[in-house]
């Protein structure tokens, strides 16, 4: 059973879309060819206050930000851009480089989550997984789908998220859109209804391409918008999963997924009085580790932080461990 796609178009904040493209890069084209992604923000005057001011039209709920904001406790060198926002107040206790495009690498499946639970009315449904979505390049992280099983929704997103299985991503956007391309339309219309006008995405799953990207500033409001789903927050900051499906001979399979988030899945520890809640691990040789979290401070403020660029695993979670140190 097809999904019922219930994102309305909102004609307003369509033209105000169109209006933020126009007045902060005076773009008439599509994204893709405007931009080279490999630039920093300075190069397009990103983070300057016309585009803060565009913001506002979009929501008040979100915070602004004018500059790099750094702290002395936190090593800005450990990668390309970052952000921590209290959830509470809009507080913002480090921001680097967060309007600068970037590869998001998995932490795509964040937005790809969220519009498949938007647009299901029953995560229980099941559906077939298409050889099309195995079509994957080598070394591709997977969740272990086979072509002809028939999975629940349910499943597949726990795929999605805790194993990062970028099949899973591929049989979702069919799912939902019929096709990747579709359901990448679909993403970039979200992206823009929500004011994250700094993304441009061509697939669910987050593999490499010129033309898919996104900024740390964009990913926390995406992050924060999805947040408001239940079924999205469920997932979202469940730790290990049990699936159950069947295979195209009718045959029961069982899966156990832990969390590829090591905070979740206990190997990296946060700093004391920090309690990490949920997130996405993102990793290609483009993208670098990157990281997304929700994390509840002992007051019981919560956040969100967004690594994007880190050279590696380790200045990952070293990084992160400073930015949740930072909660208070």
């Amino acid at each position: 059973m097809k999904c019922i796609n219930k994102l309305q178009k909102n004609i307003v904040i369509l033209f105000l879309s169109a209006l933020v493209c126009i007045l902060f890069t005076g773009c008439s084209n599509s994204l893709e060819n405007e931009y080279d992604t490999t630039n920093t923000s300075s190069a397009y005057n990103l983070g300057d206050n016309v585009y803060l001011g565009s913001l506002t039209a979009f929501s008040s709920d979100y915070a602004l930000i004018n500059d790099n904001i750094y702290n002395s406790e936190v090593d800005e060198s450990l990668s390309e851009a970052g952000l921590i926002v209290c959830l509470d107040d809009n507080s913002v206790n480090y921001s680097k480089n967060c309007y600068e495009r970037l590869y998001p690498a998995s932490t795509t499946k964040i937005l790809t989550a969220y519009l498949v639970v938007e647009n299901c009315d029953n995560l229980d449904d099941t559906f077939t997984i298409s050889d099309t979505a195995l079509d994957l390049e080598s070394g591709s992280s997977v969740c272990g789908f086979a072509a002809g099983d028939v999975v629940s929704v349910r499943d597949a997103l726990y795929g999605l998220i805790l194993r990062s299985g970028n099949e899973a991503a591929i049989a979702l956007a069919e799912y939902v859109s019929g096709s990747t391309d579709a359901f990448s339309e679909l993403m970039n219309e979200n992206a823009n209804y929500t004011g994250a006008t700094l993304s441009h995405f061509v697939n669910p799953n987050g593999l490499t391409n010129e033309n898919h990207y996104t900024s740390a500033y964009d990913l926390y409001m995406i992050f924060k918008n999805a947040l408001e789903n239940e079924d999205f927050y469920e997932i979202i900051t469940s730790s290990s999963y049990t699936a159950e499906y069947t295979d195209s001979s009718g045959n029961t399979v069982t899966q156990e997924w832990s969390s590829t988030n090591s905070y979740l899945s206990g190997s990296v520890e946060a700093p004391e009085g920090v309690t990490v809640l949920g997130g996405k691990t993102g990793t290609t040789s483009a993208a670098g580790s990157c990281l997304v979290l929700l994390s509840e401070s002992s007051s019981g403020k919560r956040y969100i932080s967004v690594i994007l660029n880190a050279e590696n695993h380790d200045n990952l979670y070293t990084l992160m461990n400073q930015l949740l140190a930072t909660e208070s």
